[in-house]
């Protein structure tokens, strides 16, 4: 990653090309499981050397979100409430 280009950007699946921007996009939009992310982004769908990578940018997110009171529950790809 350049020094200049925003963290967001950055690529945690060189296999399918995901950027963190898609993962956190897909997750604001519900999906909370590895499987439903790799599912709608292509991560972790070729060698598999990003999954350690993406499982804690999951384990990130589902904390902030747990913390931020301004954040609503949403439904999980299974529609199970997280």
């Amino acid at each position: 990653m350049k020094s200049d280009e925003p963290l967001d950007s950055s690529i945690v699946c060189s296999c399918s090309g995901t950027r963190r921007e898609q993962i956190l996009k897909r997750f604001e939009e519900g999906l909370r499981t590895l499987d439903a992310l790799s599912q709608a982004t292509g991560a972790c769908s070729g060698c598999g050397a990003c999954e350690p990578e993406v499982e804690a940018l999951i384990q990130t997110l589902v904390f902030v979100a747990g913390k931020d009171p301004c954040r609503h529950s949403q439904e999980t790809n299974t529609g199970e409430m997280q």
